[in-house]
């Protein structure tokens, strides 16, 4: 829920970025052949909005699993839920060779090489929309 809270507004503005490109003329002429505002919502506006929702989510996904402070608060109450970066801390708190700084610097960047495929995704799913939203 934390993550929800902190890191929904990422999807948030994805989606209104697409609420901005989304012709107004497509649902004024849903509108005008008889459609209800419900039947132009879901007809019209949703697939015209889908692409930008997901890369947002994707979005809003990478800055969850990179997230350090919620982890941190989370992994204390629940070990066995905590996630990635509350295990990197363990295993960089532990000794070597199984534990330590190495490990838990393969475990960084495998956490950075997650978070780049995400970020290529996105980018190629929005296409030339992506700057807006991912700020690359």
């Amino acid at each position: 829920m934390s993550y929800l809270v902190r890191k929904f507004p990422f999807t948030v503005r994805a989606a209104y970025a697409g609420l901005q490109q989304t012709p107004i003329e497509l649902e004024e002429a849903s509108l005008n052949v008889g459609a209800t505002r419900n039947k132009t919502f879901s007809s019209i506006v949703v697939p015209l909005i889908g692409v930008s929702v997901l890369a947002g989510a994707l979005l809003s996904f990478v800055y969850c699993v990179s997230e350090v402070s919620t982890s941190l608060l989370l992994g204390g109450a629940n070990y066995n839920d905590a996630p990635l970066t509350y295990w990197i801390r363990d295993v960089n708190a532990g000794l070597p060779p199984l534990f330590g700084a190495g490990p838990a610097a393969a475990l960084g960047v495998l956490m950075m090489v997650l978070q780049m495929i995400v970020i290529v995704a996105t980018n190629a799913i929005l296409k030339t929309r992506a700057s807006a939203m991912t700020g690359i």
